[in-house]
């Protein structure tokens, strides 16, 4: 009551959560305006180091895809060439086994696709006069003889796998260009004939049992003509004198 009379105003209690500091005009303000202002501060530069963050994980996550994506093309690639170059050593057997009687023309130059109209060349492997007639448009090829080469349509061929299927399938004809003979799956039916590279070797180990089965698989793909040819031939130059295979090789 005192003070009051004398003119003095009451003290009021400092309240350190309430307190501020003075700006530049004399205003006080509050030390929490302060805190909210770095608080928000610090929670955007937060925000924008993980947005940043997750376009990287993006960007590594695409790149990875890509590169997997990449990485299995070049795979079925690899895979494509290693199947074309395995078909080229079977053709480069077969083409030991059957000759050379080509008379129409030089082998076409090897490329990765064809058209309906590109010529294939095809060798036969029919002892004797291979004719085959179109069933579509009556043309006409002919083998004059085991070994020789003629070139058929693409398109052509697929008729004759499909109307005649025994020519390419036993095989008569053998198809020369590796891509299109792996588009029509004949690569286990060509290791086969392939296989009659081998036949000295099989020969030679005396076992009947092993040559009446490679014998009877050489059959099984057309080679029966083949096989009787170089038997015939065998015991002519007295190549082949084991009497138990020879026996085995009679006709019943």
């Amino acid at each position: 009551m005192a003070d009051m009379r004398k003119g003095k105003k009451p003290t009021t209690p400092t309240n350190p959560s309430t307190s501020g500091t003075a700006n530049a005009n004399g205003a006080t303000e509050p030390i929490g305006a302060v805190d909210i202002g770095a608080t928000d501060a610090v929670d955007t530069t937060v925000e924008a180091d993980k947005t940043a963050d997750e376009s990287v994980a993006v960007v590594e996550e695409t790149t990875a895809a890509e590169t997997a994506e990449t990485s299995e093309s070049t795979k079925g690639s690899d895979a494509d060439n290693t199947k074309t170059n395995d078909m080229e050593a079977v053709l480069s057997d077969i083409q030991a086994i059957s000759g050379d009687a080509d008379t129409s023309g030089t082998v076409q130059v090897r490329k990765n696709t064809f058209n309906l109209t590109d010529k294939i060349p095809c060798k036969s492997l029919f002892h004797g006069k291979l004719v085959y007639t179109s069933p579509l448009n009556g043309s006409r090829w002919v083998w004059n003889e085991y070994g020789a080469i003629q070139h058929v349509p693409v398109s052509e061929l697929e008729t004759m796998n499909n109307h005649k299927p025994d020519i390419l399938n036993k095989p008569l004809l053998l198809i020369l260009e590796p891509t299109i003979a792996d588009d029509f799956n004949f690569g286990d039916v060509y290791r086969k004939v392939a296989s009659f590279n081998k036949l000295d070797a099989i020969l030679a180990t005396g076992k009947v049992d092993l040559v009446r089965s490679k014998v009877k698989a050489l059959i099984e793909v057309g080679m029966r003509d083949s096989v009787i040819a170089d038997m015939r031939k065998r015991r002519k130059e007295n190549t082949l004198v084991d009497i138990n295979i020879i026996n085995m090789l009679r006709p019943n």
